[in-house]
């Protein structure tokens, strides 16, 4: 998973994109019903979290910086 923002896509204020949207945000990712622990890998950083049952299902939910390359998110357990 990418997080970018198309510069072509909107009203900047006269600021970068970059400027703008610069903050994490929080992405959640159904996974199999066996998980309970993951990783998230984008770009030199790793962190690990505990899965959250929503509804009945198992979701991997974490932080994507936007720009700062793809998201991997890896099986623990």
């Amino acid at each position: 998973m990418v997080v970018e923002c198309d510069e072509g896509q909107g009203e900047t204020y006269g600021r970068p994109f970059t400027e703008l949207y610069d903050q994490a945000l929080t992405v959640r990712n159904r996974v199999p019903e066996g998980w309970s622990r993951f990783s998230v890998r984008q770009g030199e950083e790793v962190r690990a979290y505990d899965t959250r049952k929503v509804e009945g299902r198992t979701y991997a939910q974490y932080d994507a910086v936007p720009h700062a390359g793809e998201a991997v998110v890896t099986r623990l357990d």
